[in-house]
């Protein structure tokens, strides 16, 4: 997988995201799984970062789910105590 960030802020440029993930689904509503991430600097100074992260996806029904995260990055030095987490909902149809 692989995104990019396109940035308008002042002294930030565009970057790319990358990694890898692997998913199982427990049951019908619940898939959890772990994932594997590159972050290439943004800004001037900072370093690229890698980190990890444990996700999963809570079916609510056919249309509506929630998103979980919670991770940490690794390998940057400035980084070792940024952890990260979201909760989200998530609308199909």
């Amino acid at each position: 997988r692989g995104a990019s960030c396109l940035e308008k802020a002042h002294g930030s440029s565009n970057h790319w995201y990358s990694g890898a993930v692997l998913q199982y689904q427990i049951s019908d509503r619940l898939t959890m799984g772990v994932d594997i991430v590159h972050e290439v600097d943004q800004l001037e100074v900072e370093t690229s970062s890698r980190g990890y992260s444990f996700d999963g996806i809570y079916s609510i029904d056919q249309h509506n789910r929630l998103l979980f995260s919670v991770g940490h990055a690794i390998e940057d030095e400035s980084a070792q105590k940024r952890y990260f987490s979201y909760l989200a909902y998530g609308l199909s149809w």
